[in-house]
């Protein structure tokens, strides 16, 4: 420490020790208020003294003296002289359970019911049942309310006093007693003793009258166990707060025990939306019980049991199914403040295995969006390949045929709030350029499910569909044409077992097999040729270059990167052009000729 500081502490402490030692020669704060009374208050002042002394030693001849002697006994101790919050000679003998003297001042003319400086009647400090016998007898309420509109029983609930708790019963108190503040289980669970729930049961407590709040905090802090107590003996499973309903709290808490207690009870499951609901996902609680519960499918299970409509439609115009593949982690992640969730059977990023949970339980797989079927959703989000893997393998579909117009072309539908960032513009690298740049050639060519899936860059799931339903492609006429444009070359191999529509063009004539002998699809060429692909077909002498982008680099989404050959060639003339060797030693093994 430097000699600055040693100086400067010594000097502090100094100061400290003459501050002390001049308070300690000072008179006291309660001695200065008593010198200045008056020697009548004085002497007022001294007599409490007195009594106060007597009732703790428990002189009953001093007490009987002083109250023989005109000694009023409605007071409390040392509020007036001393200026502090103090009890009354009742409530010193009771909370002392000195009951001798307390019989003493109540015979003597002391109130029963009065309330002591701490705004509290006798009856907040009794001890045992003699002192509740004795204040009764005297009329005294042992349901009166303290300055906090708590009783006496209430009070003891708050501070968990388990002996204080059965003593007033037995005493008589009643439990549903009226209060100003919460109820008896919602003060025991406020005061963290939500162990005297079942005590409080037991005793014959009605969590309906009043009706209970105890399930909140309950559900907050996880207490499931107690939860479903009270539900089971009669709280309401309807009980709403101002944003929200019980259940679908315990939901969001993932709190499954008490949801399906809550749903036994004949709790409704059938919400009506909020406001919000008409323009998002969120506030839909008509939906949100099923979307919600597909974490954990026993609950799902449960509330479909108990009548839970998993195909309903919310406000906004989405089902259970289409508003989690659009906003899976909503109402899901089981946050608590002050505590942890619940674990939930499926994470909440696993959308694929929460939709199936509602598939199994037997959600519509087709129920729309607005104009969207939920594999629509899954694959124009985009949303996890295994998801629209389900969706196909449980009998989805694409519903969605178009014709381009000459005038112009709506570009592809894509969904509404809410989506990911950039998912509403998916499809822009794709479709216009390849659409409405090209209007002249693709004018009257029609659009349909597969076509569509491809434009969204998922062939996966566009050869998926074909796999499982080989009707799909005939309705798809353009389909081997758009699919190669687009270099989704393994949706043309496996379409081609499916369509007959093998020579289909544009209207400047480029062909499937025009396409793949340009891109050295050398597969896709042999199955073109094995389909009935024409040879000789020749694209138009004045057709412009279609797209400056070769079709597998368009479909990964890359900018342009050469000229297409112009117009005026056959499939042989095209591989050529692009030096596809291989392709072009398997066109002339099948008879092409230049």
């Amino acid at each position: 420490m430097s000699r600055i500081g040693s100086a400067r502490y010594a000097a502090i402490a100094c100061f400290v020790l003459a501050s002390s030692a001049a308070l300690a020669q000072s008179p006291s704060l309660d001695s200065r208020r008593e010198s200045a009374l008056s020697p009548g208050q004085q002497a007022t002042l001294a007599r409490h003294d007195e009594l106060q002394a007597a009732i703790v030693k428990q002189d009953a001849a001093r007490v009987s003296a002083m109250i023989r002697g005109g000694m009023p006994l409605d007071f409390n101790f040392d509020e007036t002289a001393r200026g502090r919050t103090s009890q009354s000679p009742l409530t010193v003998a009771i909370s002392l359970n000195h009951l001798a003297i307390a019989r003493l001042l109540l015979e003597g003319g002391a109130t029963a019911g009065r309330l002591d400086g701490f705004g509290e009647a006798a009856v907040h400090s009794v001890k045992s049942l003699e002192a509740v016998q004795l204040l009764e007898k005297h009329g005294a309420d042992i349901d009166a309310q303290n300055r906090r509109g708590m009783t006496a029983l209430a009070q003891a609930v708050e501070r968990g006093d388990l002996a204080k708790v059965e003593l007033l019963i037995a005493g008589g108190a009643r439990l549903d007693a009226p209060l100003k503040g919460p109820d008896l289980f919602t003060v025991a669970v406020k005061g963290n003793h939500a162990e005297l729930i079942p005590v409080l049961l037991a005793r014959g407590a009605d969590p309906r009258s009043p009706p209970t709040a105890a399930l909140w905090p309950l559900i907050e802090s996880g207490d499931t166990e107690r939860a479903r107590m009270l539900v089971e003996r009669g709280a309401d499973p309807d009980a709403r707060n101002d944003r929200e309903w019980l259940i679908t709290r315990a939901l969001y808490r993932q709190r499954w025990e008490v949801v399906a207690s809550l749903a036994d009870a004949g709790a409704n499951l059938r919400l009506p939306d909020g406001p919000e609901c008409a323009s998002a996902a969120r506030g839909c609680y008509s939906i949100e019980l099923a979307r919600t519960a597909s974490l954990h499918p026993p609950t799902l299970a449960r509330l479909k049991s108990r009548g839970l409509d998993l195909d309903a439609y919310a406000a906004g115009g989405h089902t259970a199914l289409t508003a989690l593949i659009v906003d899976p982690m909503y109402g899901a992640t089981g946050s608590v403040r002050g505590g942890t969730a619940a674990s939930a059977t499926i994470p909440a990023s696993d959308v694929a295995a929460r939709a199936r949970a509602l598939l199994g339980q037997g959600a519509d797989p087709n129920r729309r969006y607005r104009d969207l079927t939920p594999l629509m959703l899954a694959i124009a989000i985009p949303g996890p390949r295994a998801l629209s893997d389900l969706l196909v393998d449980a009998g989805g579909r694409v519903e969605y045929r178009s014709t381009i117009q000459k005038q112009g072309w709506n570009e592809l539908p894509t969904p509404g709030y809410p989506l990911p960032a950039g998912a509403s513009t998916v499809l822009r690298s794709v479709s216009e350029p390849l659409i409405h740049n090209n209007l002249r050639l693709f004018t009257g060519m029609t659009v349909g499910p597969l076509t569509w899936t491809t434009f969204h860059r998922r062939p996966d799931a566009a050869v998926r569909l074909l796999a499982r339903d080989r009707k799909v492609a005939p309705e798809d006429r353009f389909l081997l044409y758009f699919a190669g444009l687009l270099g989704a070359w393994d949706v043309v191999i496996q379409a081609l077992a499916h369509t007959r529509e093998v020579n289909v063009s544009d209207r400047a004539g480029v062909t499937p097999l025009m396409l793949a002998a340009e891109d050295g699809q050398v597969d896709a060429v042999k199955a073109l040729i094995a389909g009935g692909a024409k040879l000789d077909a020749k694209s138009a002498n004045d057709w412009p270059p279609l797209l400056e982008t070769p079709p597998a680099m368009l479909f990964m989404g890359h900018g342009p990167t050469r000229p297409r050959l112009v117009g005026g060639y056959t499939a042989l003339k095209a591989a050529r052009g692009r030096q596809q060797e291989e392709v072009v030693r398997v066109l002339l093994a099948a008879g092409a000729r230049d």
